[in-house]
């Protein structure tokens, strides 16, 4: 999907949607919902200079009782974005889920997050 303002809520629907089929309770979901949406705009927001935005990816998967969500843009990354913010999305990333890590390459950003799933 492209990174513009309306992949936010549709990722978080995709992201919830998937927590939900694998076990998630509600407030689970919740967390994940925020988590994403915070990813994605960051996408949205830093990852592109141009005009024309390029890609923001979700991926989705479980392992056991892990659920791992991955946001991925082939843009600049965080030190290149031209409007700072104001620095809350990662925080609410790292407080949402149980694990979060950023890795940077040259083309692009990932924002790997993992999310304990309730014991079935």
């Amino acid at each position: 999907m492209r990174a513009v303002p309306l992949a936010v809520p549709a990722m978080r629907r995709f992201a919830r949607g998937f927590a939900a089929d694998h076990g998630a309770n509600y407030e689970l979901q919740l967390q994940v919902s925020v988590a994403v949406s915070e990813a994605v705009a960051n996408a949205v927001r830093h990852a592109y200079a141009s005009a024309q935005p390029g890609p923001v990816i979700v991926s989705a998967s479980v392992s056991d009782d892990i659920l791992s969500l991955t946001v991925r843009d082939r843009g600049a990354g965080f030190e290149a974005a031209s409007e700072p913010g104001l620095g809350l999305g990662l925080k609410l990333m790292a407080e949402t889920s149980a694990d979060m890590e950023i890795a940077r390459a040259e083309d692009g950003t990932e924002i790997r997050m993992r999310f304990v799933l309730p014991t079935r």
